[in-house]
Parts: C-alpha cells; structure tokens; sequence
C-alpha cells in the first residue's frame, strides 16, 4: 500500500389540542335531548380535531423522510476543506507597522544557542540581522536539554540577548536567574511557558496555541487530500511539551472532521532521532499494523532517512 506523507434536520412537532364544552348556567329547562346533542357535537369536534392533528402529525413524517439525512463525512470535509483554503493564500499585509523610534543602540552582542537537531538551518537568519545591525553575533551549539553551561558561556562572552528553541525554561531556571540578574533577557521559542509565567524570559514565537493550530491544519489537509479516509501514523517525540500541543491540535481534527479516519502517535525519544532510528520504528509500525498509509512528522528534523526507509 502506498503511504502517503504530510499535511435541514427536520424536527417534528406533536401539538396536543384541548376541547372544552362550554355550557349555559342560566338555562336550567334545557332538556335531555339538547344535552345529549350537545355531548354527541363535542364528541364529534374532539374526533374531528385529533384527526386533523394525526393527518398533520403524519404529513410532517412523510416530509421528513423525504428530506436527505445529514452526511458526517461530507460535511467534516467541508469543514477541513475550509481550514486549508484561508491557509493557502499568502498573506496580503505585513501587520508589523511601527517603526523604531530610536537609535539603533551599537556593540550589542547576540548569543543564539542552536540545538542538535534543526537549529542550524536558524544560523543565516541570525547573522543577517546581526549584520544588518552591525552587532556581534556567538553561536554556541547545544544539546536540547542541556543547556546550562552555556547559557554560563554566553554570559562569559558578554552577551546582551540570549535566544534559544524548542528547550524548556524549566531546564535552566538557576542560569536564567543569574541572567535576570545581569540585565539579560532570554529569548525563546517553541515551548508552552509564557513570559507572563516566568522573569526574565522575554519572548516565545511559538507556544502551545501555536503549535496547536498548526498541527490542527496539517490534519485537516490530510483529511482533505485523502477525501476523509486517512489512517495516520504521527511519529513524534512527546518529551518536548509543545510537541504534545502539535499532536493534540492534529488529533482535534481527526476527531471533529474525519469520521472515517485513524489516528494513532509514534512516540520515539531525543536520543532515537539523533542515533538513527526513527525510520526502522516507522517501517514496524507500518508493517504491524498494514491499513495506516498516512505519515505524520512533528517536525522537518524528523524526516532524514524516511523517504528512503519508505
């Protein structure tokens, strides 16, 4: 099987009909004859008014179920086709639109922390804003989650910003204390703790609704480009937190928009990744269980070795 890679209700109402016989209290010579006609026209108003109200009960059924039923699969389509259509266009505005104010102070010194893993391909952006700033840039690799000693590196080279991605604050709180207490600010992306939540962290580019909204899309282009009958497989590493947001926001809509799909997660370690093994747990999985032929990937990092394992 080829795998394939990513990214009117009717309402019928019953109306209850009430007759009350209404009689004359002041006659009192009104004889058997009239009271027994009285009765016998009630009688018939009652019959003749449930009749109408069963015909009226039954034309509404009949309508109903001439109506077509709602299709689920049909309209989860138009609901995922509908997400990937306003993500397709580019954007018609630049929304940043303030300009800077001020002097450009000089002699500042960027310090980017680049992860194993992808951060390398950050590295040119890096230098043309240094560049174009004419500030000093140090960029000193790290392991993800191990960043400490060189948070205490970069401080040592005097660094006025420090960035980094994908690696938890919780990870380096003592240095980003000592770093509060230097007058230096950290500057993260890719990760679910906010500024608001923590001193001294300045920024982060893309946290957990971020990251949510993304994976949302990326599924809902799976359920469109298979016409709603995807079985995916989403290989992911759940030890970085946002990266859980990326598989939740893909699983909502899997669960919302494609009744006729499956979703399951890959979940490989850090270590996995970087030794190599990530294709070989992928082909497994495919071989174990033979109806998944969608492929999900966290991210592009995950990707070196897949095509060819397919």
């Amino acid at each position: 099987m080829k795998k394939k890679l990513v990214g009117l209700l009717a309402v019928l109402l019953s109306f209850a009909m009430i007759a009350a016989a209404c009689g004359d209290d002041d006659s009192d010579s009104s004889s058997s004859s009239d009271a027994s006609s009285s009765e016998a026209s009630s009688s018939e108003a009652s019959s003749s008014e449930a009749s109408s109200s069963s015909a009226s009960a039954s034309a509404s059924a009949s309508a109903s179920a001439s109506e077509p039923a709602a299709d689920p699969v049909a309209e989860g389509l138009a609901r995922a086709q509908a997400v990937v259509d306003s993500f397709s266009g580019a954007p018609e505005d630049i929304t940043v639109t303030e300009p800077i104010n001020s002097a450009v102070p000089e002699g500042k010194t960027v310090a980017w922390l680049a992860c194993e893993v992808t951060c390398a391909a950050f590295n040119p952006a890096f230098e043309a804003a240094t560049d174009a700033l004419n500030w000093n840039l140090e960029i000193i690799n790290i392991s993800s989650f191990d960043a400490n000693s060189s948070i205490l590196t970069a401080l040592d080279l005097g660094a006025d910003f420090i960035a980094i991605t994908g690696t938890p604050p919780a990870t380096f709180a003592d240095e980003l204390e000592l770093m509060v207490d230097q007058g230096v600010g950290m500057y993260s992306c890719f990760d679910t703790t906010l500024p608001s939540d923590l001193e001294g962290l300045m920024t982060n580019c893309a946290g957990n609704d971020n990251v949510f909204a993304a994976g949302n899309v990326h599924a809902n282009n799976v359920i469109v480009r298979s016409g709603g009958t995807a079985k995916v497989l989403m290989v992911n590493i759940p030890d970085f937190a946002v990266l859980v947001s990326q598989r939740e926001g893909a699983k909502a809509a899997f669960e919302e928009n494609c009744p006729n799909c499956t979703f399951e997660e890959l979940a490989v370690s850090l270590d996995q990744l970087l030794t190599g093994e990530v294709p070989g747990a992928i082909i497994s999985a495919f071989q174990a269980d033979p109806e998944l032929d969608w492929l999900m990937v966290a991210f592009d990092g995950m990707l070196y070795g897949i095509l060819d394992a397919l």
